[in-house]
């Protein structure tokens, strides 16, 4: 999936690239803790213009996904919204050689780089969307997960699990919220 250079007018250009189920999953599977599904693929949109060598890319796009919940372990559906504007430069040459402790400056950090006459878009959906993930879904906000004595869903009601027990070497920690 690349972007040739001579496809981006210097006044911006619209350009459609399909993100297929199969490539999203690729990308989804072992993104984290948490599995996703990818639920189907998607058509994008991507904005670009040029300035000289420059180029300017942005596009924002909705991901439908069926995570399991971190709480109750329950598959769920939810939307992901990935966006994102990115700067892009010419690669340079020639490896500038760096100290051990350089401190970069904010600008320097939001650099991205193309090599030749085309910018790999593959490379740069796959990164924004595992950054757009959330670490660590739930089903709902109230969701109460699972039992940690007998591993029942909580949400469904309660168990009957005693969960007063609490290791006297962490009862200390009760106290913190009492201040």
């Amino acid at each position: 999936m690349r972007l040739l250079l001579c496809e981006i007018e210097n006044e911006g250009s619209t350009v459609e690239r399909e993100l297929s189920q199969t490539w999203l999953q690729e990308v989804l599977s072992g993104a984290g803790p948490i599995e996703f599904r990818a639920l189907q693929g998607n058509t994008i949109s991507l904005k670009a213009r040029r300035l000289g060598l420059d180029v300017t890319i942005e596009s924002s796009f909705t991901l439908r996904l069926a995570p399991e919940c971190a709480a109750c372990a329950r598959e769920f559906k939810m939307d992901v919204v990935v966006a994102f504007a990115l700067n892009l430069k010419p690669k340079p040459r020639k490896k500038k050689v760096l100290a051990d402790d350089v401190e970069l400056s904010s600008q320097e950090l939001d650099e991205f780089f193309y090599e030749g006459d085309a910018i790999n878009l593959e490379e740069i959906f796959r990164e924004q969307v595992l950054l757009a993930l959330p670490m660590y879904p739930r089903c709902t906000p109230e969701c109460q997960g699972l039992c940690p004595s007998c591993g029942a869903n909580l949400n469904q009601g309660n168990c009957g699990c005693d969960r007063g027990d609490l290791d006297p070497r962490l009862a200390v920690l009760q106290t913190l919220n009492k201040h």
